[in-house]
């Protein structure tokens, strides 16, 4: 898995970065275990998402998934977003840096923006996996390339494989895939496992910054598509030969993401999976809840979380 992991960085011709983990003792081991996931927008309003993790039904969350964790980036507000949430739920956490400026000390990590799993049990074998990268003029200068995060977490006596992962938004469905194949690769082929993350299953490349009229009207006259993406995206496929499944981890036809609260629910896409191998999910128990502390308070991320509970299967 290293090897694979190293290969990738050189084929990128990109930097890596190693992962940060911070492990406290356990705060308890318990089955069924609820994992959430939050695209964090860099995680600026963290004192919100702090406050909507402590609500049901996302209270007794025991593995966290965040994407677009800041850390003192600018996104942030200068804050260490994985570390300080760690802290305020009393867990561990790795967090894997995608894109980072470099720090003050050669060799360390400065303003960043990454991927992270926080844990109430320790975290094992902690990896970063590279992805391939796709060429943007927002991120050309940038050092950095996408990647997943996967370790190891043992609950009730079980060692569980735990995987984010933060796909492409521009790039094609193929290319979004070739990401993904990257990260089944590095996931040990047997034994439990949960994979989560922002895939940007959207089913079409948006490449540059303006998106043709056709592809916006083809998108807004076929809900399917938005919000059932699983047949344009072959990232599915590779996920689901690794024995992953998504139906009961998800809420079917529910979309996860909008610009803003007045776009209507109809017209947004879902982006934000879950999948499980070698556990069972308790019926029932797939949730979106709104990145909002209420009904009228403002929205603290573009994404919604998504939950569920696995038990031994």
């Amino acid at each position: 898995m290293a090897e694979h992991a190293a290969a990738a960085a050189r084929e990128n011709g990109h930097a890596q970065f190693p992962p940060i983990v911070v492990n406290r003792a356990s705060a308890g081991s318990r089955l069924p275990l609820r994992v959430t996931v939050l695209n964090a927008k860099g995680g600026a309003h963290l004192e919100e998402i702090a406050a909507r993790l402590a609500r049901p039904p996302l209270a007794d969350t025991d593995l966290l998934l965040l994407c677009e964790a800041g850390w003192r980036s600018r996104r942030s507000a200068r804050r260490e977003v994985a570390r300080e949430l760690a802290d305020r739920l009393g867990m561990s956490f790795a967090f894997g840096p995608v894109w980072s400026m470099p720090g003050r000390r050669e060799g360390s990590i400065g303003s960043s923006i990454g991927n992270a799993i926080l844990s109430s049990q320790p975290l094992e074998d902690v990896r970063v996996v590279p992805m391939r990268r796709y060429w943007r003029a927002d991120f050309a200068r940038i050092p950095g390339a996408p990647n997943g995060v996967i370790a190891t977490v043992r609950f009730g006596g079980i060692p569980i494989t735990i995987c984010i992962a933060h796909l492409e938004s521009r790039a094609s469905p193929q290319f979004r895939a070739e990401q993904m194949r990257s990260i089944a690769e590095a996931i040990p082929p047997t034994g439990a496992a949960i994979i989560g993350g922002d895939f940007n299953t959207t089913t079409i490349e948006l490449g540059g910054r303006r998106i043709p009229i056709p592809i916006v009207r083809a998108l807004l006259m076929r809900r399917g598509r938005r919000c059932w993406p699983q047949k344009y995206e072959p990232l599915f496929k590779i996920l689901e030969r690794c024995g992953f499944a998504f139906d009961d981890a998800n809420v079917p036809g529910i979309p996860t993401f909008t610009f803003s609260r007045m776009i209507p629910p109809f017209v947004r896409p879902k982006l934000d999976w879950l999948g499980v191998r070698g556990l069972a999910v308790v019926k029932g128990s797939a949730t979106v809840v709104p990145a909002r502390g209420s009904f009228f308070a403002p929205r603290f991320s573009d994404h919604d979380f998504i939950t569920c509970q696995v038990r031994q299967s």
